[in-house]
């Protein structure tokens, strides 16, 4: 009976080892049998930047629907502010750059600095809608896809007013060249983000 045992322990342990260690010869295809599928991103259209707008899209996801369309608003202000801060931040550092000494500029940074945060704070937050898609997967979780817009006359308009309103920097930003500089930066920044 021991002998038996034995035999059936061995056969069993051997049946384990033998199975656990063959794996399934799965194959993947070639790479040039793959076939990729696109997915779109809802209002992904909305995202690009034309002639007169600039664009963003912001997304969320979560249990909470209220909160979930909340946190894609808000991801979408974000995302335009950090752009928008960072386009009008170069273009004004190039125009005082090109105007005279860095010396003399230190003072004016500073306060341009403080008016193109302002500014754009209040453009973005008064920036329109053009696009929301809600879904709910089956898992109960939505998702949110909200695109805003911000006309680019209105953010000139308002970055204008702002410099307008500081005689210190009416003195150093005389408002045709630097609405021509402004487009001309503007410009080169397209070409330069569509090369990329």
């Amino acid at each position: 009976m021991k002998k038996l045992m034995l035999v059936f322990f061995v056969g069993l342990f051997s049946f384990i080892l033998i199975s656990c260690s063959s794996t399934p010869d799965i194959k993947n295809p070639p790479l040039t049998e793959r076939i990729e599928k696109e997915i779109p991103i809802p209002c992904g259209d909305e995202s690009f930047d034309d002639d007169e707008n600039y664009r963003d899209v912001g997304m969320s996801e979560g249990k909470d629907r209220s909160k979930v369309r909340n946190l894609a608003f808000e991801d979408a202000q974000g995302m335009l502010m950090r752009r928008l801060i960072g386009l009008v931040e170069r273009v004004t550092t190039n125009w005082l750059e090109g105007a005279s000494s860095k010396a003399d500029n230190s003072g004016i940074e500073r306060l341009i600095k403080d008016k193109i945060q302002t500014t754009i704070s209040k453009v973005v937050n008064d920036a329109y809608k053009t696009c929301e898609k809600n879904t709910i997967d089956d898992l109960g979780i939505y998702h949110a896809y909200i695109a805003l817009r911000v006309p680019k006359a209105i953010l000139k308009k308002e970055l204008n007013k702002q410099i307008q309103a500081e005689e210190e920097l009416r003195i150093k930003f005389n408002e045709k060249e630097f609405q021509n500089f402004f487009d001309e930066q503007v410009k080169k920044y397209k070409e330069f983000s569509k090369e990329k």
